[in-house]
């Protein structure tokens, strides 16, 4: 049995490795790590239970859960779920701590005329599970998203401990859930889950004609992430100098002039233009300013990241570099650079998903409220778009 857990154990760490690799190769380990802790009701699932009232059935569940999301849709996580069941039981099946068919836990407890008794049970359920987000599956990764919806499955160890009679026993256990997230802030978020687990039926002690027992549990939990999610595979990030900016040089020739018969003379003037002697370096092409606290461009300025997808497209081998800034008066710096990254990554996405410009093109520069590239403060809620 322990040999299974272990070749389990191992075939499930392998796969969440690699669907990680696949699916994000330029993610560090130490981004989007988050940590988890539950608390609710549970009930468990198996022989005779259906003779308990619901209100004997529902014990609590308590999880703590530490995680990691490789990309917008796949994370895996390591939960460790439980604390005690209440089971009902009888003197039918096999009972491996028992002589001659005898369970020591009957010992403990009141039994009832019909035979039937309650049996106390303690366990611990570690599972590791791989997740996904379906809400960023079928609607697109969103930074000013705040909900999700999270189903995963897992393998875990379930193991019950020695305690009233009932013999410590352990074994495979198969997890799923569903869990419904609303994001409050950058770092917090608060969910609620439903959740199932199944194991051998006789992982409490008793052997019955049942194979598998289950239990169902709901959990209101608390989420907080290190730092905000952020995914290097889409938008790769680049630091310039933000003091170095060197001007294209726009020349107006006028081209030759021409008279057509009845008609005045026309001069035609075409714009060209005119790259100076000195060496290229990053200029800016324009800029999107953003209301106090908030990440949302308005309409009014999709004009700019037309403009700036149009330079891109008559540059084949130009790249452009967003610096998302926020303003020092107001906000934590920890909250000004949390502010900074939303606003680059709205940027990123419009240019991408509404003017079809290359990922690839698109370099990420967050630096919250440690530089100030102006002096008036309504000013610094920028994102500087500079071309390299």
């Amino acid at each position: 049995m322990k040999k299974n857990i272990i070749i389990s154990i191992i075939i499930f760490s392998c796969l969440s490795g690699y669907l990680s690799r696949l699916c994000a190769q330029n993610t560090k380990f130490g981004d989007n790590l988050y940590i988890e802790l539950g608390a609710g009701a549970q009930m468990l699932f198996s022989k005779n239970n259906s003779q308990l009232s619901f209100g004997h059935r529902l014990t609590p569940s308590i999880s703590l859960t530490a995680g990691k999301w490789f990309t917008p849709i796949w994370g895996a996580r390591l939960q460790v779920q439980g604390y005690s069941f209440n089971a009902m039981s009888n003197q039918t099946g096999t009972f491996t701590a028992g002589i001659n068919n005898y369970d020591p836990a009957s010992s403990f407890v009141m039994i009832h005329p019909d035979g039937s008794y309650r049996r106390d049970l303690r366990y611990i359920n570690p599972h590791l599970d791989l997740e996904l987000s379906l809400v960023n599956l079928l609607g697109g990764y969103s930074t000013t998203r705040k909900w999700d919806i999270i189903p995963t499955v897992g393998v875990g160890y379930m193991a019950v401990f020695k305690y009233k009679g009932v013999p410590q026993t352990n074994s495979v256990s198969g997890n799923f859930s569903l869990m419904g997230k609303y994001i409050v802030t950058p770092n917090w978020a608060l969910n609620i889950e439903v959740q199932s687990s199944i194991y051998p039926n006789k992982f409490d002690g008793r052997k019955t004609v049942t194979r598998i027992d289950n239990n169902l549990a709901v959990t209101l939990s608390a989420t907080y992430t290190f730092s905000p999610r952020a995914f290097k595979s889409k938008l790769k990030s680049k630091a310039v100098n933000c003091v170095q900016e060197v001007q294209m040089i726009e020349a107006v020739v006028p081209i030759e002039k021409t008279l057509v018969e009845a008609a005045p003379i026309q001069t035609v003037v075409e714009k060209i233009f005119v790259e100076s002697n000195t060496p290229k370096e990053p200029f800016v092409l324009c800029s999107i300013l953003f209301p106090l606290n908030d990440a949302k461009i308005s309409k009014d300025q999709m004009v700019q990241l037309k403009n700036v997808a149009d330079y891109l497209s008559h540059h084949k081998s130009a790249t452009v570099n967003l610096e998302g800034y926020a303003d020092k008066a107001t906000g934590s710096s920890d909250k000004n650079m949390n502010l900074s990254i939303k606003r680059a990554m709205a940027v990123a996405e419009l240019l991408i998903d509404e003017f079809g410009v290359d990922r690839s093109r698109i370099l990420l520069q967050p630096l919250g409220d440690s530089i100030q590239p102006y002096d008036n403060s309504e000013w610094n809620r920028v994102v500087l778009i500079r071309a390299n």
